[in-house]
C-alpha cells in the first residue's frame, strides 16, 4: 500500500504541476540581448511615487480636490491617465509589472514572493543608481540581487505595519519623506544625484494601501492619509529641485500598483481594482495643452478643468521610464512607450519605438528559433506560418519607410508590428496546450481505472502484467521519445506525451478482470456518481447546489429510516441538515462583513451548548474544571474584546494573553476525556469551537454549530442503516474490525456525502477557493501587529477545523461500516480525480485575478484534498485515540443531550 500511496501522490503532483506548463509559461527568457541606452536623454533622474492601493475612482473623487498639489500639477504642467493593471492586483505582481514590464512569472509562486526568486530585467538594473525607500517586502524584491555599489534601500521594520484599526496608516508614509528629506540634505547624496545620470528615485508609499484595508477607500482616515501623500510628494519635489538648482532634468511619476473595493479587498477584475491614477511632468514629459485634441475620446475633469486621460496598460511605465532616462528597455518587457507623453525629438521618439520594437521581436524570435528547429515541418499550423510571414514583412517596411525619413508611418508600423509580437509570443507561450490536454486526460482515464482495480480487489492482476505488453509499452514509448527528440519537444513535454503509455500498460493487462464487473447494474450506478461528481463541481460556482445537496440527501436518508422501525435520528437528521442548509444560500462572510451581533449570538450559543455538556457530562474531574474555566473566561473575553473593537477602544495585553491561553488550552482538552466515539467528537467540537470564533467576524459560530451537529446526526443515520442493533455509544475508537466487508454503491454514496460535506465546509461561510476571500481581521483577537506567516497560519487553521471534524467522522465511519480505511480513501481520489479533470479545463490565463485564480485554486484544491485529507486523517487518529484518562468506562451519560445517541437506552 505505501508503493500505490508514494505513486498516488508522485501523479497528482506531476498533474498539479502541468497547469503552469499549458497554460502559465514563464514569461522569462534568459540571455536575450541588451539593448542600446539613447543619448540626448530628455531626463537626467526620475522621480517615481508609488501610492500602493491607490483606486482611480478615489483619487478623482471630487475633482481630485484631496490632492490639491497634484490637482494643480495636472492642469498647469503635467499629463494624466488611467493605468490598466493586469492580474493579479496584488503588490508583488504590480510593482514588477510597472518596473520591469512584465505580468510577474508564474514559477515565483513556487519559490516565495518576498525575495526575487526568479531574476528578471528591471529600469533598476538599467540605471546608474537608485535610490528607494518604502516597505521591506516590495524593496527587497528589486534589492536583493542587485550590485549593493548601484542600488540604495532603506525600508522600516515589518512590525512598523499595524493593521488595528486604531492605527495611524500615514505614519509609514511620513516615515518615508522623512527619510527622503534626511537623504537630500546630505551634500555627497545630492551631489551624486546631480552628477549622475539616469538614476531613480523610488519612494514606496504603503500607508494609502493599509489604510484602504483596515479604515476603507471611503472613510475619513483613508482622505486623511491621501491629503498627507498629496502634502508630502509637494514637499519632496520642492526639496529635489531646490538641491538640483532647478536644473531642469528631472522628470516625476505618480501611480499606485493596483485599486481597491469599498471593502478593501483587491484580486477580482472590477475597475476600482485595475485601473489606477498616473500622473507625469518634470523633464522630458509632454503637458496636455500642447497637443490636446478637442474631441478627446476620454475625459477627466480635474478641478473643473477638462483634462484629456492618455490611458495606458501598467507595463507600459517601464518604457516610459527607459525613454525618460534614455536606457534600453528592461529585455522580458512587454510594455510598449505611451509616446503620448514622452517630450522629446521625432527622431528620438522614433529610435525609442524601434528599439521597443526590437525588444519585443527578440522575445518572439527566441521562441520562433525553437520551434523553427523541428526535423519534421509538416505539423507546423497556419498560424505559426502567417505570424513569420506578417512580422518579416513588417519589419521590411518599418526599415524602408524609416530610411525615407516618414516617421509619422514608422511610428503606426510600430506599434503594429509591436501588437502582432505580443500576440506571437502568446501563442508560443501555449504552443503545446491542447497536445498536453489530451494526453494528460487520457493519463488520468488510466490512473482512474487503476485505482478502481485497486478498489476491487485486483491486486494479483495488477501485479501480473503481461511481458508482451510490457515490451510493447517500451516500444511505444521509445518512438514518442524518439520522435519528439527529432522535433526538438521541450523535455517537460515529452515527458507527458510519454506518461500514459506507463498508466494504461497494468490496465490493459487486467483488462478482462475490469469487463468481468462490467454490467447494466454498474454502468447505472456509474452514471449516477459521475452525475453527483459534476454536482461537486457545479457547487463551486452555486454554493445553492449544497442546500440543494442536503435536502436530497436528508430525503434520501429519512425514506431509509423510515423502514429501520427501530431508528429514533429522523427528527434530529431533519432539523439538523434544514438549519446547515440555510447558509449556503446567505450573503459570503467577505473582507468587512462585520456583524457583532450575529458573533455574539454565535458566542453565546457555543456557551450554552458548553454548559449542557458539562451538566450531562459524568466525566473525570480534571476535564470538567478546565473546560469550565476556558468556557468562562474565553466567554467573558471574547464578549469584553468585541465591545472594545466596535467602540474603537485598543485592546490591552490582558485581552490578548486571555485569548491566546484560550486558544492554545482548548487543543488538548478533547485528551482529558475516554475514546468512546461519541464522547470524544463532542469534546472535539465543543473544544476546537473556541478558536474558530476567536477567528471569526460574523456567523462562522453558527455555522459551525449548524454543521457539526448536522455531520452527527448524517452518522447516527449512517449508523441506523448500515446496523440497527449497533449503538454509536458502545463503540470505541480503538475498536478494531475483525472482517472488513467489500465495497458496494452505499459506500460510493456515503463517500459522496463526505465529499459534499468537505465543500459545505469550504464555501458554508464563503467561497473559500479564492484568495480575496482571506481577511486578516480574522486574526484581530491574537495578533496586533502584521505578522504574516503567523496570520496565514491562523487563517488556514480557521479553514482546517471543519474538515478537521469531518475526517473524524470519515474515522467514525470507518468503524460503523466495517470498510477499511484505505478502500474510503481509494474513493475519495476517484471523486476527486473526476473532479480535477472537469477543474482541468476550466483553467483560465485571461481575465480577471478573481476568474484565474479561482479557476487555479478550484484546480488545486481537488488535487490537493486526497493528500490534505490523508495528512488530516493521521492528526484524527491521534486526536480519537489517544487519552490521557485511563479506561473506558465513562462513556455513556456525558453526549445524551449534545448527541442524542441511544437516548432511550440512556
Amino acid at each position: 500500500m505505501l508503493r500505490f500511496v508514494v505513486v498516488a501522490v508522485l501523479i497528482h503532483v506531476l498533474f498539479l504541476l502541468s497547469i503552469f506548463y499549458i497554460y502559465f509559461q514563464s514569461p522569462i527568457l534568459h540571455d536575450l540581448p541588451i539593448g542600446t541606452d539613447h543619448g540626448n536623454a530628455p531626463a537626467d533622474r526620475v522621480v517615481v511615487f508609488i501610492a500602493d492601493g491607490l483606486r482611480a475612482e478615489s483619487f478623482l473623487q471630487h475633482g481630485a480636490n484631496r490632492t490639491t498639489y497634484l490637482q494643480e500639477v495636472i492642469v498647469s504642467k503635467g499629463a494624466f491617465g488611467i493605468s490598466n493593471t493586469r492580474v493579479p492586483t496584488e503588490s508583488r505582481p504590480g510593482h514588477v509589472a510597472l518596473f520591469a514590464g512584465l505580468y510577474e512569472d508564474p514559477s515565483a509562486i513556487f519559490k516565495g514572493w518576498k525575495e526575487n526568486p526568479v531574476e528578471f530585467d528591471s529600469v533598476f538594473n538599467r540605471s546608474q543608481a537608485t535610490y528607494s525607500w518604502g516597505s521591506p517586502d516590495i524593496l527587497s524584491i528589486f534589492s536583493n540581487k542587485m550590485d549593493p555599489g548601484k542600488i540604495f534601500a532603506d525600508s522600516y521594520s515589518a512590525e512598523v505595519e499595524q493593521f488595528s484599526t486604531t492605527s495611524n496608516t500615514s505614519v509609514l508614509d511620513l516615515w518615508v519623506f522623512d527619510k527622503v528629506k534626511l537623504f537630500l540634505e546630505n551634500a555627497e547624496n545630492v551631489k551624486a544625484i546631480s552628477s549622475k545620470k539616469k538614476v531613480i528615485l523610488f519612494l514606496h508609499l504603503l500607508g494609502m494601501d493599509t489604510s484602504g484595508h483596515v479604515h476603507k477607500p471611503y472613510s475619513s482616515l483613508f482622505t486623511e492619509n491621501l491629503i498627507v501623500v498629496d502634502r508630502g510628494i509637494k514637499q519632496i519635489v520642492q526639496l529635489i529641485d531646490r538641491v538640483t538648482n532647478n536644473d531642469q532634468k528631472t522628470a516625476y511619476v505618480f501611480t499606485s500598483d493596483h485599486g481597491m473595493t469599498d471593502k478593501g479587498s483587491h484580486g477580482s477584475g472590477h475597475p476600482v481594482e485595475t485601473e489606477t491614477p498616473f500622473v507625469a511632468w518634470g523633464a522630458g514629459v509632454q503637458h496636455w495643452k500642447d497637443t490636446w485634441v478637442e474631441n478627446s475620446v476620454k475625459n477627466a475633469i480635474i478641478d473643473g478643468v477638462i483634462v484629456p486621460r492618455w490611458d495606458m496598460n501598467q507595463a507600459d511605465v517601464a518604457p516610459l521610464i527607459s525613454a525618460l532616462l534614455g536606457m534600453a528597455v528592461p529585455k522580458n518587457s512587454c510594455g510598449k512607450l505611451p509616446r503620448q507623453y514622452l517630450n522629446a525629438t521625432d527622431i528620438y521618439v522614433v529610435d525609442f519605438m524601434r528599439t521597443n520594437a526590437e525588444q519585443l521581436y527578440q522575445q518572439y524570435y527566441r521562441y520562433r528559433h525553437q520551434s523553427s528547429a523541428k526535423v519534421f515541418q509538416w505539423n507546423v499550423s497556419q498560424k505559426e506560418s502567417d505570424y513569420v510571414k506578417m512580422i518579416s514583412k513588417l519589419k521590411n517596411d518599418i526599415e524602408l519607410v524609416y530610411r525615407a525619413k516618414n516617421y509619422n508611418q514608422v511610428i503606426t508600423l510600430c506599434d503594429v508590428l509591436m501588437d502582432l509580437t505580443l500576440e506571437a509570443i502568446e501563442f508560443y507561450q501555449t504552443y503545446y496546450k491542447h497536445e498536453l490536454l489530451f494526453t494528460l486526460t487520457i493519463a488520468m482515464a488510466g490512473w482512474m481505472l487503476i485505482v478502481l482495480g485497486k478498489i476491487f480487489v485486483f491486486e494479483e492482476a495488477l501485479s501480473r502484467i503481461n511481458w508482451k505488453l510490457i515490451c510493447g509499452g517500451v516500444f511505444v514509448a521509445a518512438v514518442i521519445i524518439g520522435y519528439n527528440i527529432l522535433q526538438n519537444t521541450p523535455k517537460t513535454v515529452t515527458f507527458y506525451f510519454v506518461l500514459p503509455v506507463f498508466l494504461w500498460v497494468p490496465v490493459l493487462s487486467s483488462l478482462k478482470a475490469y469487463l468481468k464487473v462490467v454490467n447494466i447494474n454498474v454502468i447505472w450506478q456509474s452514471v449516477i456518481f459521475i452525475g453527483c461528481a459534476e454536482m461537486c463541481v457545479l457547487a463551486f460556482f452555486q454554493r445553492s447546489v449544497l442546500s440543494l445537496f442536503l435536502v436530497g440527501n436528508t430525503l434520501y436518508l429519512v425514506y431509509h429510516l423510515k423502514r429501520r422501525p427501530g431508528s429514533s435520528s429522523v427528527f434530529l437528521l431533519m432539523s439538523t441538515n434544514i438549519a446547515l442548509a440555510i447558509f449556503p444560500i446567505l450573503p459570503v462572510v467577505e473582507k468587512d462583513s462585520n456583524h457583532p451581533w450575529l458573533l455574539v449570538s454565535g458566542v453565546l450559543l457555543w456557551c450554552i451548548a458548553n454548559v449542557f455538556v458539562l451538566m450531562k457530562s459524568t466525566e473525570n474531574n480534571i476535564y470538567r474544571n478546565m473546560q469550565s474555566v476556558i468556557c468562562l473566561v474565553l466567554t467573558v473575553n471574547l464578549l469584553i474584546s468585541i465591545y472594545m473593537i466596535e467602540h474603537g477602544i485598543s485592546m490591552c495585553w490582558l485581552n490578548y494573553v486571555s485569548s491566546w491561553i484560550c486558544f492554545v488550552l482548548s487543543f488538548i482538552m478533547p485528551f482529558f476525556t475516554s475514546t468512546s466515539i461519541a464522547i470524544r467528537l463532542t469534546a472535539i467540537v465543543v473544544s476546537y469551537a473556541a478558536p474558530y470564533i476567536m477567528l471569526s467576524l460574523s456567523y462562522e459560530p453558527l455555522f459551525l454549530f449548524a454543521f457539526s451537529t448536522s455531520m452527527f446526526s448524517w452518522l447516527q443515520a449512517e449508523n441506523d442503516i448500515a446496523c440497527s442493533n449497533q449503538k454509536i455509544s458502545k463503540l470505541f475508537f480503538s475498536y478494531k474490525a475483525k472482517h472488513n466487508k467489500m465495497v458496494d454503491f452505499g459506500d460510493f454514496r456515503r463517500l459522496l456525502t463526505f465529499v459534499f460535506y468537505i465543500l459545505v465546509s469550504f464555501f458554508g461561510t464563503g467561497n473559500m477557493a479564492t484568495v480575496s476571500s482571506f481577511d486578516p481581521n480574522w486574526v484581530r483577537l491574537l495578533v496586533s501587529t502584521f505578522s504574516p506567516f503567523l496570520m496565514t497560519s491562523l487563517i488556514v487553521l480557521k479553514l482546517l477545523i471543519p474538515i478537521l471534524v469531518s475526517v473524524c467522522i470519515l474515522k467514525s465511519l470507518h468503524i460503523i461500516t466495517k470498510v477499511k480505511a484505505q478502500t474510503l480513501f481509494l474513493l475519495i481520489f476517484i471523486i476527486c480525480d473526476l473532479m480535477c479533470l472537469h477543474f482541468f479545463y476550466l483553467i483560465k490565463n485571461k481575465g480577471s485575478w478573481l476568474e484565474i485564480g479561482s479557476s487555479i485554486s478550484h484546480f488545486v484544491i481537488m488535487e490537493c484534498t486526497t493528500i490534505v485529507l490523508t495528512i488530516l486523517y493521521g492528526c484524527a487518529t491521534l486526536l480519537t485515540e489517544f487519552s490521557f484518562v485511563k479506561g473506558d468506562s465513562n462513556q455513556q451519560g456525558y453526549i445524551s443531550y449534545v448527541l442524542p445517541y441511544d437516548s432511550k437506552n440512556q
